[in-house]
């Protein structure tokens, strides 16, 4: 009882601490799961897996931990290897990807952005990279779930300039070790817009490079000399350009998400870089007549009764969304995202 009498409010122990970050010459900050399940994202939350795994809620799982442990130490036999990179996959594009900033990783930037710090971290959902911490005070001891790669990685680069968020960082760029065994594929259609010019090239280790000249040597015939000249000067003098056009695609994102945001019924995955977004028309599939899938029907009928051609999600294999573009002109995608806005509620009606 006296102990109980000696101790301190909550309060009294935070406005303690606050006082104490205010005076801290240095700042070593220890982070785990709790800091993210404090934001919202809690692996031991039956709703959260019912929200983003339906099917396996379905089948008697109850928790994002319960499914994640199944799939970690799953016997991973040849033929259960699709439905284990699947669940991954997944798991990561929500977590890592489709997850905005969370508040608590917001109050502690605010706490101790003018400090002398450095950050250690268990987690691996991409939290601290989506914030404005300097990036060389950050440890994250278990990786990062963006940077999940098979033993020998080829990553497509094709995106790598109009990223809206994060720096966009290469798998090669991490080790030399990663350099010597990664396959990297690049191209001038999207970062420059020089989709006329069909030229394209990889960053590979020589011996490996050999090999894929040997092949394709016989294949394709080689980028003529013109398209050659046009992507050297993209990547040399065009630096100011491109960024000028990632701006514009920055710029109309924001209108498309924010009309997006009017629309009753539909749910979309917020683009960090590209000119494409995902739109989910889940809430439509019971009221929507198709037959074998749901995006291609439902892209086949929008198209005939609006005239707006856009692409179904079945093709990325995620056949409850559709994909729009935003590479044309602000007139051109608002309209018709008024037209889907007016085709939705019509189904729903």
């Amino acid at each position: 009882m006296l102990y109980m009498k000696k101790a301190t409010t909550y309060e009294d122990k935070i406005n303690n601490l606050v006082n104490k970050i205010k005076k801290a010459d240095v700042i070593v900050v220890g982070i785990g799961a709790g800091m993210t399940a404090s934001g919202g994202i809690n692996y031991s939350d039956e709703k959260l897996l019912k929200k983003w795994f339906p099917q396996y809620y379905d089948l008697g799982f109850r928790s994002l931990m319960e499914l994640q442990g199944t799939f970690w130490f799953w016997n991973k036999k040849e033929k259960d290897m699709q439905l284990y990179w699947g669940y991954w996959a997944r798991h990561i594009e929500k977590i890592r990807f489709q997850t905005p900033l969370l508040e608590p990783y917001k109050n502690l930037e605010k706490l101790i952005k003018d400090k002398n710090y450095f950050i250690i971290s268990t987690n691996a959902d991409g939290q601290l990279e989506k914030s404005d911490f300097d990036k060389n005070k950050i440890f994250s001891m278990q990786g990062n779930y963006g940077y999940l790669q098979c033993m020998t990685p080829c990553t497509d680069e094709i995106y790598e300039r109009i990223c809206f968020n994060d720096e966009f960082v290469s798998v090669a760029s991490l080790s030399d070790e990663i350099r010597d065994i990664t396959i990297t594929i690049n191209g001038f259609a999207k970062s420059a817009a020089l989709t006329g010019t069909r030229l394209g090239y990889s960053a590979t280790p020589r011996e490996l490079a050999k090999n894929i000249s040997a092949i394709q040597g016989h294949l394709v015939s080689h980028p003529c000399l013109a398209a050659q000249y046009i992507g050297y000067g993209a990547l040399k003098y065009c630096k100011d350009d491109i960024d000028n056009m990632v701006e514009a695609y920055r710029k109309r994102r924001d209108l498309v998400t924010a009309r997006l945001d009017k629309i009753e019924n539909l749910d979309y995955i917020y683009p960090q870089g590209a000119f494409y977004v995902f739109i989910d028309i889940s809430k439509v599939k019971d009221k929507f007549e198709y037959k074998e899938s749901l995006s291609s029907d439902f892209c086949d009928k929008f198209l005939e009764e609006y005239k707006v051609a856009i692409v179904p999600g079945i093709a990325f294999g995620i056949d409850e969304y559709v994909r729009i573009s935003f590479a044309c002109s602000e007139e051109t995608f608002i309209e018709a995202l008024d037209r889907l806005d007016k085709f939705v509620q019509g189904i729903l009606a």
